[in-house]
């Protein structure tokens, strides 16, 4: 069905919780949805890294700066091996088995990763349903991904976080999806 062909994509500046709308957007989807999602890793205050968490239950580093390598963001080494191990993994198996597609992020961080840009070329391409954060920050990639049709973008702000979770949800629910609260 075109009208379940959607891609709903999230973006913001850093901070200021787009992770938190994935989140609770995957608390509403329950077993619907399969992907990841990334989360900081602190240590005495200080951000020292970032984690992936599959909607799987599964848990590998993404970046950390204390990770070698020539795959780097500012001070963060990416391991793009755990990634691939984990992340991509889970975002491939949600491609041929789930409804809703979660990707949170593409950014610089996960883009070292070719064969993650090939699987979010797969899930723009199935018929499920993707709901992916992406970085503000444009390059060829996320341009395109961008410009594919049945693509809505949503931004984050301090204003509207608290509201954007129920918005996606809600979107999904004009688009035919039912979940307990709706």
């Amino acid at each position: 069905m075109e009208g379940r062909k959607k891609r709903i994509l999230v973006t913001g500046r850093p901070g200021v919780g787009k992770t938190t709308v994935i989140k609770r957007v995957v608390e509403v989807l329950g077993d619907r949805a399969g992907g990841f999602y990334t989360e900081e890793t602190r240590h005495r205050g200080r951000r020292t890294g970032f984690l992936v968490h599959t909607l799987d239950g599964e848990t590998e580093v993404l970046a950390h700066v204390t990770h070698g390598g020539t795959s780097r963001v500012g001070r963060y080494g990416v391991d793009v091996d755990g990634f691939e191990k984990v992340g991509v993994v889970s975002l491939e198996r949600a491609i041929r088995t789930k409804e809703i597609i979660i990707i949170d992020e593409i950014g610089a961080m996960e883009l070292y990763s070719r064969r993650f840009r090939e699987a979010v070329e797969r899930a723009f391409e199935s018929d499920g349903t993707v709901i992916a954060v992406i970085h503000q920050k444009e390059d060829p990639f996320t341009r395109r991904l961008r410009q594919w049709p049945y693509v809505e973008v949503c931004t984050v702000t301090r204003e509207n976080r608290d509201r954007m979770a129920s918005l996606v949800v809600e979107k999904l629910h004009a688009m035919g999806f039912q979940t307990p609260t709706g």
